[in-house]
């Protein structure tokens, strides 16, 4: 079985397949609000404005050494010990469980790095598969914005889940032990 592990976001190394995933109208939309850049020079400078001001961590996933995705904190608030994250793998990879390894690796990367009580995973109502897979991986929904987001001529609600440290632990605490998960 191949390793699936987590890395820091090597600038230089990582900024061209972060721009091809970006661009891209067919996965854009699973992570990101709808952007428009013209080049990649742009797009560097939008990505670095965004690691000083948006994200907090920000991981790339790799597997034998290939790039399956990313992984990546946003609105992180220390004094209220939760942040929201984001889990993206790339078309090809997810239907073969990589996105529950990542997430299970990024999960306890970030409570064991901080003293969170909590994470949070927005989901669109159009990501039904994220959706569903949060939902049996031990994340509750704790709230819907309705017809939140507008896309391809339908709007679409925004469910907000939430996972709390124990409850991860409990779940989890077998799987993170298993030295398929490689600790960052």
């Amino acid at each position: 079985m191949n390793t699936i592990h987590l890395r820091k976001l090597d600038f230089t190394k990582d900024i061209k397949f972060l721009y091809s995933i970006y661009m891209e109208h067919n996965e854009q939309y699973l992570f990101s609000n709808k952007i428009v850049i013209n080049s990649i020079q742009d797009f560097e400078s939008w990505f670095i404005n965004n690691i000083h001001g948006y994200y907090h961590d920000f991981y790339i996933a790799e597997c034998s050494n290939a790039v399956v995705g990313f992984a990546y904190t946003y609105e992180f608030r220390p004094f209220d010990l939760n942040c929201k994250i984001c889990v993206y793998i790339k078309s090809e990879f997810q239907t073969t469980g990589m996105g529950g390894i990542v997430a299970i690796t990024f999960i306890n990367e970030l409570f064991t790095g901080y003293p969170l009580k909590k994470v949070y995973a927005p989901i669109f109502g159009y990501n039904k598969q994220s959706l569903m897979s949060n939902l049996q991986a031990g994340f509750v929904e704790e709230g819907v914005l309705k017809e939140y987001r507008y896309h391809n001529g339908f709007f679409y609600d925004l469910h907000l889940l939430s996972m709390y440290r124990e409850t991860f632990y409990d779940r989890w605490k077998q799987f993170i032990s298993d030295k398929e998960i490689i600790k960052i």
